[in-house]
């Protein structure tokens, strides 16, 4: 019996699963503003909106808290900032405009905006397809954005928005997760959408 080398199927078959990862990014945007990176003094409240059956809750917040952080450290679209989670035993982003914007008068700073970030989905996904792609899998970034102003008390930004990178065949664990969130942020803040 003649053996056959399957390793050029097995390469143009890898080929053809990985061409097929990509990244889609859907906004849903209103406010005055066509973009957050203004260089301003900003006060950065944030928190996180899980779905009631969420797993591994803490887990997501500490990969959240991470990326926001390296984020916030390394761009260029804050003169300074200041990076919340709760404020006097509340959730963050539970405050009204007007709850936030009073605190921020009693800090030290006086911060030109308030950014409000709350993160709604943070994970893997992974689809099962009654198709010839039995499953597609990716991870996904879900967050709400708003900037108010603090001068004049109005909102500036206000963006939903979800990130997926994956694709066909693709299974994907939270390796990349901060990584991602990361990549959502820059594309948020400082791509003008």
């Amino acid at each position: 019996m003649k053996k056959k080398n399957i390793y050029p199927l097995l390469l143009i078959s890898s080929l053809i699963i990985n061409s097929c990862v990509s990244t889609s990014i859907i906004y849903h945007k209103i406010g005055s503003s066509n973009s957050l990176c203004k260089n301003k003094s900003t006060l950065v409240l944030w928190g996180a909106a899980w779905r009631k059956d969420q797993k591994e809750k803490e887990l997501r917040e500490e990969i959240a808290s991470k990326s926001l952080s390296k984020y916030l450290s390394s761009s260029k679209c804050f003169s300074n900032y200041k990076l919340l989670k709760e404020v006097n035993g509340k959730s963050a982003i539970t405050l009204s405009d007007i709850e936030a914007i009073n605190f921020s008068k009693t800090l030290e700073t006086n911060y030109d905006n308030i950014i409000f970030i709350r993160v709604e989905e943070l994970g893997p996904l992974l689809n099962l397809n009654l198709s010839l792609v039995l499953f597609d899998g990716a991870t996904e970034v879900k967050l709400r954005v708003r900037s108010v102003d603090t001068k004049t008390n109005s909102l500036e930004y206000d963006n939903q928005s979800q990130w997926k990178n994956g694709g066909p065949y693709v299974i994907k664990g939270i390796n990349t997760l901060e990584q991602d969130m990361y990549d959502s942020l820059k594309n948020i803040f400082e791509t003008e959408n």
